[in-house]
């Protein structure tokens, strides 16, 4: 039985999510995060703002809430974020399968190794044949097209 679910998932053949359109997903997730980190920035830290002080400990947040909201919606039944899904896009494991919260949170992590190397990572989605950028490959997923 295993044998015969092998061969039927190395069928399976994916469009996947080119490079223009995750960076725009990209974007759009950003613009996103970036917003929800603005209100918990005045929230959390209107006396400071106003003293002119600086708290570091800000970016321990915004830091947590992007690790948050890309977990969860990565992990979730649309496999996608806000953005993805405004592009049509889903993540998946190299296998067919939705990532765990685990393997979100890895992917995520793992990106931001993709951007620390001037960005190298992410524009290996432009030359990969199944469009994977250092985070994908590093987690074993893919990025693809919904139908």
């Amino acid at each position: 039985m295993e044998q015969i679910l092998d061969q039927v998932d190395s069928r399976v053949e994916y469009i996947y999510g080119g490079f223009w359109e995750r960076l725009i997903a990209f974007f759009l997730d950003g613009l996103i995060v970036s917003a929800a980190q603005s209100v918990l920035s005045y929230v959390i830290y209107q006396e400071s703002i106003f003293s002119g002080t600086i708290d570091y400990g800000f970016y321990s947040y915004s830091f947590l809430l992007s690790l948050a909201y890309h977990v969860y919606f990565i992990s979730s039944a649309k496999q996608a974020t806000p953005g993805k899904q405004a592009m049509g896009l889903q993540v998946i494991t190299v296998k067919g399968e939705r990532l765990s919260p685990l393997n979100a949170a890895g992917r995520f992590l793992a990106s931001y190794l993709s951007m620390i190397i001037f960005c190298i990572g992410y524009l290996m989605v432009a030359f990969d044949s199944k469009k994977q950028g250092l985070h994908d490959r590093l987690a074993d997923t893919y990025v693809i097209r919904v139908r």
